[in-house]
């Protein structure tokens, strides 16, 4: 038999999701990036912690730190290939 078109059936290999922190609005709380949160993320960049290690010390995402890791000049700029 058939489930009807649009349901979805959870197989016996998946697990129920945790609820994130949320708040009243029902969206997703979000870590204040201040610049002594910026300042200790720096630290960490020249402590040659990874991007994602960070972003989960942090509470930040891997976008913030690469945002963060760019403005303090610690990535390298990408060469133009040659034609």
């Amino acid at each position: 038999m058939k489930a009807a078109a649009g349901s979805r059936r959870k197989g016996p290999g998946r697990k129920a999701t945790s609820k994130k922190a949320t708040s009243k609005s029902g969206k997703r709380a979000y870590t204040k990036i201040t610049p002594e949160i910026k300042q200790q993320v720096i630290s960490a960049v020249k402590a040659d912690k990874s991007g994602a290690t960070i972003a989960k010390e942090f509470g930040i995402s891997l976008p913030s730190v690469q945002n963060i890791k760019k403005a303090a000049g610690l990535v390298k700029t990408r060469v133009p290939a040659a034609s």
